[in-house]
Formats: C-alpha cells, structure tokens, sequence
C-alpha cells in the first residue's frame, strides 16, 4: 500500500561490536508493476558502524518487497540493526 520509496537507512547493530555487519551486497526489489525481485543495485557498506543510506535517483514506484543478499557479513555473518525505508 506504499506508493513510493525515495531512500534506504540500514542501521548496523549496536552490540557485538563489528561482527554481522553489511560489506559487499545486492539490492533488489518487487513493485506492484512487476512483482519479481529484480536487482536493483550493489553496495559496499565497508563493514561500517554508521548509519548508511541508499538513495533512489527516481522514487521507486509501488514498491512490494525489499530484499538484500549481503556476502559477505564482517566475522561471517550478517545482522542488522534496523532497516528504514522512506518516502519524500
């Protein structure tokens, strides 16, 4: 029921120090218009503990699911904090 998407903040976690959080990772995302997972672009976060953001050159137009594959998470895994997605 969201009519756009203007940008990401992916929040890493606050404990654990650096272990889970997001190095190289793929994007990708579903809308109404076409419902398969399709990718939308790649990120590197660096292992980072602030906040990151992804903006969108063009709103993303009724998006549906939001999906990121992260490879690889820094000790090996991966974790996160929290995801925001906003509309502007």
């Amino acid at each position: 029921g969201v009519d756009k998407m203007s940008y990401i903040l992916y929040h890493p976690r606050a404990s654990g120090g650096n272990n889970g959080k997001f190095k190289d990772s793929d994007l990708y995302i579903a809308t109404e218009s076409n419902p398969t997972l399709t990718k939308y672009g790649s990120y590197d976060f660096e292992g980072s503990s602030e906040v990151s953001r992804i903006d969108f050159a063009t709103p993303i137009g009724r998006p549906i699911q939001v999906q990121f594959v992260v490879n690889p998470g820094v000790g090996g895994f991966v974790s996160c904090g929290e995801m925001e997605f906003f509309k502007e």
